[in-house]
């Protein structure tokens, strides 16, 4: 399981958890969890966040 921070990793962007969520999801991320993490009068959102397995295309060859 992967843990992804967005705010660590974004450059000026302010999203509500919706959004993150779906920008996750967008990527082949599969969401497992999700938490608030309160800051006083605030806070922010937490995603646990997987890549689901499959079966996957070899590299460096053409499909019939």
């Amino acid at each position: 399981m992967t843990g992804v921070n967005i705010s660590d990793v974004q450059i000026g962007v302010q999203a509500d958890a919706p959004t993150y969520r779906s920008w996750l999801q967008r990527t082949g991320l599969q969401v497992t969890v999700q938490d608030f993490i309160a800051e006083g009068d605030s806070g922010h959102a937490l995603f646990w966040a997987r890549r689901p397995s499959g079966p996957t295309e070899p590299r460096g060859k053409n499909p019939p």
